[in-house]
This record gives C-alpha cells, structure tokens and sequence, in this order.
C-alpha cells in the first residue's frame, strides 16, 4: 500500500480528511518490528497545523494515531531530532506503541484513534 491509498482507506474508515501537509505513514520496517517515521520539524513548529496524523500498517490493517502538534511543541525535548535534516524522528514499536528512540520513551498508544 502507497501513502494515497493509505489515506483513501483512513479517510473512509475514520471519517477525516487527511492532507499530505498533515499525515504521515509508514509499512511495519523489514528488519524491525517498528514504523519509521520523520516528520520535519517545520510542520511541528506551524501554528496552523494542528494534528498530525500517523497512518500506520501492519500488513492487514491500518492503525491511525492524531497527535497534536501542540504536544509534539511542549515535548520537544523528549523525542529525537535529527538536526542535520530538522526533522523529529519516530521509531515506534509495533506492539506496544512506544517510541523507541526519544528520551523520554513516549507511549504514542495514547493517540490512537
């Protein structure tokens, strides 16, 4: 499945319009049990986006969590950011929903919808 088809499948699921700007997905990682995402940090830090939306599958289903980007502001420290593309960076695990890779170890099951 392709980022489109993902978010025509969400959008009929859940009921949201999802926008490039906004939504992000990722497949389960070949070597890890994890998705793998990268959302830059310029969205984060835009007032006018409000939620992002993590489109995640796992072979059969498609699982969505909305994170507000106000969250992602005030949190900031606690993830990891890959300052050499300003993007904060997700490795989230698929079973437990927690992210891997922040100091903090945030449980994203909090924002699935």
């Amino acid at each position: 499945m392709k980022k489109s088809e993902a978010m025509q499948r969400a959008r009929s699921i859940y009921g949201i319009d999802f926008q490039n700007r906004n939504t992000h997905f990722s497949k389960i990682n070949k070597a890890l049990p994890v998705w793998w995402l990268e959302v830059s940090l310029d969205k984060i830090d835009d007032n006018r986006v409000k939620q992002i939306y993590f489109l995640l599958e796992d072979g059969v289903n498609l699982h969505l969590l909305d994170i507000p980007t106000d969250y992602l502001r005030q949190h900031k420290s606690g993830f990891y950011i890959r300052h050499d593309k300003n993007h904060m960076c997700f490795k989230i695990d698929i079973s437990s929903y927690q992210e891997l890779m922040g100091s903090k170890r945030e449980l994203m099951k909090r924002f699935k919808v």
